[in-house]
């Protein structure tokens, strides 16, 4: 740009600079993306990457949308199976969120995938555009939880807190991959308004994932073991499932866990 001592023929000189979310993790392009950043090739992304094919191939209607988050979330490689069903819409949560809400009154079947964190930034738009409208938009939101190597600013703490409380809103929580399978299937579904599901950064606990995924019963939960004369119930909720069960294998007379994965607000 030109300043008040540059004579009047001086040239314009515009910087057009890149951002890439993977520095903004300490990643590299060389190598660093799947140690620090973590990508699809982490179970519970691999298990919803899978769903989001599956579902996609039967359906048309279905359209995947990301906010600079492609590889993380495995939509990049969503995007190579359907270029014209695949948007990215850079670093603008707000933005995805909206035009989100907008294809849906469209007819369409969108999934959003954010990371949990990152989904803080467009929460007014989840508000006013999504959850007051009753708009059928699944948010897949990665990173749910502690996410170790990416940082503080990456863990998905606050997102049962900040969606529980919204109207109309259902929020799953899954606590394997074969799991997270039928909620995409659940959420694919579910028309009635919006729903999201959460998974953590990682590779799961390794269970086999099933051909296809099934449609869960909103608001119900699942006994996983009641021992005779249990008088000590463990509930739990997502991933937390695994360590309920050491617990109660400690506790001879523990029943449970009461699995409560699925909640309808």
């Amino acid at each position: 740009m030109t300043s008040p001592s540059s004579p009047p023929d001086a040239a314009l000189v515009a910087f057009h600079a890149l951002f890439s979310r993977l520095s903004a993790c300490g990643a590299t392009r060389a190598g660093g993306i799947t140690r620090l950043c973590g990508t699809a090739e982490d179970g519970a992304a691999r298990a919803v990457l899978a769903g989001f094919l599956r579902e996609a191939e039967a359906d048309e209607k279905i359209v995947a949308i990301t906010a600079a988050m492609p590889s993380g979330t495995g939509l990049d490689l969503f995007g190579q199976a359907f270029p014209q069903r695949t948007f990215d819409v850079g670093i603008a949560e707000q933005h995805a969120v909206t035009f989100a809400a907008g294809m849906a009154t469209e007819g369409y079947k969108p999934f959003c995938a954010i990371y949990s964190t990152f989904l803080q930034r467009g929460y007014d738009q989840l508000v006013h555009d999504v959850a007051l409208q009753n708009l059928p938009v699944r948010f897949a939101l990665d990173r749910a939880g502690l996410v170790g190597a990416d940082g503080a600013t990456h863990a998905g703490a606050f997102d049962l807190a900040y969606l529980c409380c919204l109207p109309n809103m259902t929020v799953m929580a899954a606590s394997d991959e074969a799991e997270l399978v039928h909620m995409v299937a659940t959420a694919h579904a579910h028309d009635a308004g919006p729903i999201a599901f959460r998974y953590p950064r990682g590779e799961g606990v390794g269970v086999e994932l099933p051909e296809r995924g099934e449609v869960l019963a909103i608001g119900k939960g699942r006994v996983i073991r009641r021992p005779e004369g249990a008088r000590v119930a463990l509930l739990s909720l997502g991933t937390r499932l695994a360590e309920a069960q050491k617990a109660a294998g400690s506790h001879g007379r523990a029943s449970g866990p009461t699995r409560r994965s699925y909640r309808k607000r």
